[in-house]
């Protein structure tokens, strides 16, 4: 004859089984990303745009402003997003390509922040800092104090950023009239190499192409800072040279440019 067990016995076996049987998956559940904006100085950005994207066509935006919490929470997905936050006038976002402005067009000033949260857990936090992400070159021809009949034409291999905040490969180009006392100025993005260039136009035609890029790099500036600083570049003109002069770095190239 089987012995009965004790009520005791079998309800701590049924205890066993039921958690032994049941094992949860929680992959479906959501994950709740809390992001701290409390960092933001709302005096200086009135306005900043949001975008929290994963795969699978989770998308969820916002405008925040004035007052940024150090607690925004969003329900998300657990297979990780992707965070962007924005500032700037003129800036033209697109969640899943970023910022890219066509060839012939200006950089904006933009602010932002850009990361990959991973999502697979209950709660995941991030905090959000705005950088200045761009340069504002301002470039001074001078050639014996008399103005100069050349366009600037500026180039790079970057257009912009993704919206993770790495750099966005792409033809960037854009051509510059200098004013009657010979400056001129336009924002670029973060360089990922020297290769950007500066070039003489004349009607239309390159008469001569530098490699700025390089010389910047020469003078010592970090492409990497989180915010980028400004440069100002005179190019002084002479008969058979030019010198380039940025942050009190100069070099001189010799060569022959009707002017």
């Amino acid at each position: 004859m089987m012995k009965k067990l004790p009520s005791v016995v079998l309800l701590v076996a049924l205890c066993l089984n039921f958690v032994s049987c049941i094992k949860e998956d929680r992959t479906e559940c959501p994950c709740y990303l809390v992001l701290d904006m409390s960092g933001i100085d709302g005096s200086v950005f009135g306005q900043v745009g949001l975008s929290v994207l994963s795969a699978g066509g989770f998308l969820h935006s916002d405008v925040l402003r004035d007052v940024y919490p150090s607690d925004y929470t969003v329900k998300v997905p657990r297979r990780g997003v992707v965070v962007t936050a924005f500032h700037g006038m003129g800036v033209a976002f697109n969640p899943e390509k970023g910022f890219a402005v066509p060839k012939g067009e200006a950089f904006p000033e933009l602010w932002m922040y850009g990361s990959r949260v991973d999502t697979d857990a209950d709660v995941a936090r991030d905090t959000v800092r705005l950088c200045k992400s761009f340069c504002r070159l301002t470039i001074h021809l001078l050639s014996d104090g008399e103005p100069i009949p050349f366009s600037v034409g500026i180039d790079s291999h970057v257009c912009g950023y993704a919206p993770d905040g790495t750099i966005l490969p792409g033809d960037f180009l854009v051509d510059l009239k200098p004013d009657s006392r010979g400056d001129c100025t336009v924002c670029v993005p973060r360089q990922s190499d020297d290769s950007m260039g500066l070039s003489l136009i004349d009607s239309g035609d390159v008469v001569r192409r530098f490699a700025l890029g390089h010389y910047i790099e020469e003078s010592g500036f970090n492409w990497s800072s989180p915010d980028l600083q400004d440069i100002e570049l005179t190019v002084d003109f002479s008969r058979t040279t030019v010198s380039f002069i940025i942050r009190n770095w100069e070099i001189t190239h010799e060569f022959y440019v009707e002017i």
